[in-house]
């Protein structure tokens, strides 16, 4: 629900609201159990990261098969920045699954979690920022979209290889 209002109303988002009251009740359940403060900061850090960027995904791949469908052109393709689109909806929305699923493998310390949420943050490196480059390059956009991912693929990358966090995440 937060799209629309980012998109089309003026004014302070009111989801914003349902969202922090479930973020502090998620936060206060990973934070206040007694565990090893690496484990607790790990899973604070990683799992706060990826529903953001679960989300920033889903809502980046939605946009994507917006523009897809929507673009004079269709069927065929009008070069590299629309063939590089048509990549992006279907791997966003991947990483989505992915991330999704790793939520909860990290949640009970098992590697398979870690590597479902390092194969997807690496993925979209690969497509986020060469998606932004030629958005700002090759069209007249000045959209960020893709960059504010960004802050968040960086720190999930450091709190997944980072040793001592690793260690606690995948229950080494």
């Amino acid at each position: 629900m937060m799209m629309p209002y980012v998109s089309f109303v003026d004014g302070f988002p009111l989801p914003v609201v349902v969202s922090m009251v479930g973020l502090i009740f998620f936060w206060s359940l990973i934070l206040l159990r007694k565990a090893d403060k690496w484990v607790r900061w790990g899973q604070f850090l990683a799992l706060t990261f990826i529903g953001m960027l679960t989300t920033h995904a889903f809502i980046v791949g939605t946009g994507n098969m917006r523009m897809l469908l929507t673009r004079p052109e269709k069927p065929m393709y009008d070069g590299l920045g629309t063939w590089v689109l048509a990549w992006s909806a279907p791997i966003q929305w991947i990483c989505v699954i992915l991330l999704f699923i790793s939520i909860y493998m990290l949640a009970a310390r098992k590697p398979s979690g870690w590597w479902l949420a390092l194969i997807a943050v690496t993925s979209l490196t690969a497509i986020d920022i060469p998606m932004q480059l030629i958005r700002v390059t090759m069209t007249d956009s000045t959209a960020w979209d893709y960059s504010y991912g960004l802050p968040m693929i960086i720190g999930l990358f450091f709190i997944l290889l980072f040793p001592r966090f690793k260690a606690a995440l995948a229950g080494e």
